[in-house]
């Protein structure tokens, strides 16, 4: 199963409900939505899909406090930010929310932008790097992130989040080739490990 999540939507699907913070809200306890969904496979074992949190934090390091608050109350085993605003001299050591592993691409010029990702130590993960075929704008505010939980339905060997942030300039010609290395990505994992459907 592949979760791409998007800054445009800023919302995720999950077992066919939508979970995550609304970023045109404050942020907040009322943004949460659910549980994560618990499912029965096959044979009767019971797995929990991982809780996952989505906010474009604008500016992420001011926010940590409130962050850590949300995590704890709720639980939560992924979050997945967006404009962290963080630079190549920003040690992630600053960026600790507890049991957590912390992923991140900055943006490579400028101020703003940037995408992290903290996944619950618990869960073993690691970052994704898709080799594909043609060159592409190494700008890009994406990064994949594969996550493997202790139980998962039959025949899922792993999730893949892709978190990205596509800022409000990009103009078409921009977009398409987004569009092209989102979708090349998708089948570059698609072709290395057992993904249901999209």
């Amino acid at each position: 199963m592949l979760l791409a999540v998007a800054a445009a939507t800023v919302r995720v699907l999950m077992g066919g409900r939508y979970r995550g913070l609304n970023a045109s809200v404050p942020s907040g306890v009322n943004n949460l939505v659910g549980d994560p969904p618990s499912r029965v496979g096959e044979g009767g074992n019971r797995f929990v899909f991982p809780g996952i949190l989505l906010s474009n934090a604008n500016h992420v390091l001011n926010k940590l406090d409130e962050l850590h608050c949300i995590v704890d109350m709720h639980n939560t085993d992924v979050v997945c930010i967006t404009e962290s605003w963080m630079d190549s001299e920003t040690p992630s050591s600053v960026c600790n929310i507890g049991d957590f592993n912390l992923y991140r691409r900055d943006r490579s010029v400028g101020q703003g932008g940037g995408v992290l990702c903290f996944v619950r130590s618990r869960i073993h993960s690691h970052q994704l790097v898709p080799v594909l075929n043609q060159p592409y704008d190494n700008d890009f505010e994406i990064m994949w992130v594969l996550l493997r939980p202790n139980v998962l339905p039959r025949p899922l060997c792993c999730l893949i989040i892709g978190v990205a942030y596509v800022p409000p300039w990009y103009n078409a010609e921009k977009l398409r080739l987004l569009k092209s290395y989102f979708l090349s990505s998708v089948d570059y994992f698609r072709s290395r490990y057992t993904i249901l459907d999209l």
